[in-house]
């Protein structure tokens, strides 16, 4: 089989056979060249993709550690609920405030349902007040004791300097949440 070939060899002048050893290797660096070629595109696509798959392995683990949390919070805000679930926010922050001796300061206090789309399980239930000439210590002591209720939150505080300068003007909204009477009824069922 290569007896033939052998002989096509021997029989060309040295000038056709250097034309042919160069086109056979010219054809041989071409292959190679497109087989490199192809390798590293290759590579270089599967590179890529895996740099957006492990982004996409980052995204969704961030994902499941914030769904973690939010299960876990949200079952630290079930197993609060459940401690009080006759809590009155607004008979809370009277109670509060006749402790604290700044219930003569209160101008307005207005209690409110809220509709706000926390999570369908909940409600919001909000006291706004408004007090008139407190003192920077009543209003330290007022929210430190806020803060001692795991139950209410401090939601907004706003706080303006009076035209006596011992004393100051205060605006807050208190909220708590609450749980949904038909979301209590699906949990049950």
């Amino acid at each position: 089989m290569l007896q033939p070939i052998r002989l096509f060899v021997q029989s060309l002048e040295q000038k056709a056979f250097y034309q042919y050893a160069a086109g056979l290797l010219g054809v041989i660096a071409l292959l190679s060249g497109l087989l490199v070629y192809r390798h590293y595109r290759t590579m270089s696509a599967l590179r890529q993709s895996a740099k957006v798959l492990n982004h996409q392995r980052y995204q969704a683990q961030k994902l499941l550690t914030k769904r973690e949390l939010v299960h876990r919070q949200q079952d630290a805000v079930d197993s609060l609920l459940e401690k009080d679930p006759a809590f009155k926010i607004r008979e809370y922050f009277e109670k509060l405030i006749e402790q604290l001796n700044v219930k003569e300061f209160a101008r307005e206090i207005t209690a409110a349902e809220s509709e706000i789309e926390i999570n369908p399980q909940y409600k919001e239930l909000t006291v706004d007040v408004r007090f008139k000439g407190l003192t920077m210590k009543q209003v330290s002591e007022l929210i430190a004791a806020l803060e001692q209720k795991e139950r209410i939150y401090l939601k907004e505080l706003s706080i303006d300097k009076s035209k006596d300068a011992a004393v100051v003007s205060v605006h807050m909204i208190l909220a708590t949440l609450q749980r949904r009477p038909e979301a209590g009824a699906e949990q049950t069922e």
